[in-house]
């Protein structure tokens, strides 16, 4: 009853949920800091084979995308929501570099990493011969770069009184300032990621493919309007894109 509330504290929390999580953990630290070469070539092994099966989806949605839609806006996301998989999926086994301490799980890593590459043009390859897909960049991109104010940490909820919204209410003097927000219709969790990927560094464009890359397409003119919103109660500061690199 308490979780997820400011009433949320070491001695009301769950002890078995509590001794669980501290099982995992130890276990995997355990694990990695004895790991031997044989254990190691395991976890690329491992992550290789669970990073392709993710791919394989991902692929696949990227050609269901292209088969119900023809539009230059379904062409610019089935190939940057492919590259973005690859990406994120070659970082992951990419981290095993951490552990990989000799010369020959390194390469067994290097291996790994050139198959992804490798696969990645491939798939690439796929949608452009099967579908006619050209890299054609949105009509709408924005370029501008939110930046995190340092005043204002945290998730800004939209929903629950207790962390935002009873704020933002106070803010913009309107009960019902949600409204004026289109992004709210895509539900909390939308808003919460896009927030998450403000780095300073990635423009609102950016952060719209990540976001739409795990939920689903979405214009970016609803990430221009939220973050100009954020920016209005003092949340973020936007700036050009030049300036941010």
């Amino acid at each position: 009853m308490f979780l997820g509330t400011q009433n949320d504290t070491p001695e009301v929390a769950d002890p078995t949920q509590m001794r669980r999580g501290v099982v995992i953990a130890a276990a995997s630290v355990y694990a990695i800091a004895s790991s031997g070469r044989a254990d190691i070539s395991a976890y690329i092994d491992n992550a290789l084979a669970k990073a392709k099966a993710r791919l394989a989806i991902s692929e696949l949605r990227a050609h269901s995308m292209l088969r119900n839609a023809d539009t230059a806006q379904s062409d610019y996301d089935a190939l940057c929501f492919l590259r973005l998989d690859y990406a994120r999926e070659s970082q992951a086994v990419q981290s095993l570099a951490d552990v990989a301490g000799n010369d020959s799980t390194k390469d067994e890593l290097a291996k790994a990493l050139a198959v992804l590459s490798e696969e990645e043009k491939l798939a690439e390859q796929r949608l452009r011969t099967n579908f006619n897909v050209t890299s054609r960049p949105l009509n709408a991109a924005d370029g501008q770069v939110p930046k995190r104010s340092l005043t204002i940490r945290g998730p800004v909820n939209f929903y629950r009184p207790e962390y935002g919204r009873w704020w933002l209410t106070d803010k913009t003097g309107d009960e019902h300032f949600d409204r004026k927000v289109p992004l709210t219709r895509r539900g909390h969790y939308v808003m919460y990621e896009a927030l998450n990927f403000v780095n300073g560094k990635r423009t609102v464009s950016e952060i719209r493919d990540l976001v739409s890359d795990e939920f689903e397409p979405i214009p970016v003119q609803e990430f221009s309007n939220y973050f100009q919103f954020l920016a209005s109660v003092g949340v973020v500061e936007m700036g050009a894109e030049a300036q941010a690199h």
